[in-house]
């Protein structure tokens, strides 16, 4: 489980939120996903961190998506976990 975890920035925050979004079943009409994906794009959040998805996610239970056109594999998508941060005007 050495360097799961690949920081690329160690920002100094003064008084930080954690707002988490989670996409499958908890994610009726895209709400959490959109509402987190408004928020990265509005505050202009930068990356923070990100997880190696295998030493984290149950893949019996999230398993990756793939579409499949004319035999290739067009898109693969596998669980992850991305990080970011953005500042507020007062930091």
């Amino acid at each position: 489980m050495t360097n799961a975890i690949k920081f690329h920035d160690l920002p100094s925050l003064r008084r930080p939120v954690l707002i988490m979004g989670f996409s499958g079943w908890p994610n009726a009409g895209e709400i959490s996903t959109g509402t987190i994906g408004y928020l990265l794009e509005r505050l202009e959040a930068a990356p923070l961190a990100t997880i190696d998805p295998d030493e984290f996610i149950d893949y019996t239970a999230d398993r990756p998506t793939a579409q499949v056109i004319e035999g290739f594999i067009d898109d693969f998508q596998e669980s992850g976990c991305r990080f970011t941060y953005a500042r507020s005007n007062d930091d």
